[in-house]
């Protein structure tokens, strides 16, 4: 993955320095990127009114998190996979709510993507096991 390279190989060095430190074998660094939108819509011409701005969800949202994994060997720095996640979650909101409502949107799309990257490593896990017991 990108950030892997470039600027951040420094820090990723520190951090295997650190993970040999504690004695880990490897580890698991991601990146997370969220991107927030909202959408025009021709219910918001309510929103002149104080009410519906309160209370209508009038106002279209989308929240999309771009997640980015790699598990990387401590001692040689060899990355053994990396894993790509990227999801998005939608909703309506009260204009005068819409960002606290895209906020908890965000919160269970990340919930989402940390359970979809676990799922995600055990498998590649036990697949690159099967690879490597089956070449000893």
């Amino acid at each position: 993955p990108d950030f892997l390279a470039g600027a951040r190989s420094l820090d990723v060095a520190s951090l295997r320095r650190a993970a040999a430190q504690a004695h880990a074998d490897a580890l698991l660094l991601f990146q997370q990127n969220v991107y927030f939108d909202e959408s025009i819509s021709p219910l918001m011409l309510v929103n002149i009114l104080l009410l519906p701005a309160l209370f209508v969800p009038t106002t279209p949202y989308s929240v999309e998190l771009d997640t980015r994994a790699a598990l990387v060997d401590v001692r040689n720095g060899v990355v053994y996979l990396t894993i790509h996640d990227l999801r998005r979650g939608e909703g309506r909101a009260p204009k005068a709510y819409v960002d606290e409502w895209a906020k908890e949107r965000k919160e269970e799309v990340r919930a989402e993507a940390f359970a979809a990257l676990r799922d995600s490593l055990r498998a590649k896990l036990a697949r690159l096991k099967e690879r490597t017991e089956a070449g000893n």
